[in-house]
């Protein structure tokens, strides 16, 4: 089931229930995904700065260093926190707890073998900016919009919205309609 989100009030609304208790791992406060993705373990714990905004695969928490079903989670989580970050706003679908963009979705098992599935066990960081980069890669043509005055692409992290227009608008274009 596709869903669309009517405002950034109904994204909140999702996470509403999810506490991380629920979880084995950790969440490190004051270390935002837009930095740099974190991950750490200890003889009795893992801890990481990637919320849990959706459940699908492993009920208990995330993993790393194989192909398993927390390293899926973490994958998934990841690309919809990133997503987010990016101001997408594309379609949703529904999972075992909660929804996440279908692009997270789509792309989730690829992030994964390339990226989670390498880190060390004792875990690591991998960087905002390679993640965008993965990101933009594998779905260029979902990713970039176009004004909706002038039809220039427009960035994943650009566009304004417009009171005139149906869609968003350029960094030009808003200019001018100051």
């Amino acid at each position: 089931m596709i869903v669309m989100p009517k405002s950034f009030q109904d994204i909140l609304d999702r996470l509403k229930g999810e506490t991380m208790s629920d979880f084995h791992d950790l969440f490190i406060p004051n270390s935002p995904i837009t930095e740099d993705v974190i991950l750490r373990r200890y003889p009795d714990r893992v801890e990481t700065n990637v919320h849990h905004l959706v459940t699908h695969h492993s009920p208990t928490g995330y993993e790393w260093g194989y192909e398993g079903s927390g390293s899926a989670d973490l994958a998934l989580n990841i690309l919809e926190a990133i997503l987010r970050a990016m101001r997408h706003d594309g379609p949703l679908t529904e999972c075992y707890k909660g929804s996440c963009f279908r692009l997270a979705w789509q792309l989730h098992q690829d992030f994964k073998h390339e990226f989670i599935d390498k880190v060390p066990h004792e875990g690591g960081v991998i960087h905002y900016p390679a993640i965008v980069a993965w990101i933009t890669d594998h779905a260029p043509d979902v990713l970039h919009k176009h004004c909706a005055k002038c039809g220039n692409m427009i960035e994943p992290d650009e566009g304004h919205l417009s009171e005139y227009y149906n869609g968003p608008i350029c960094d030009g274009c808003y200019d001018l309609e100051k």
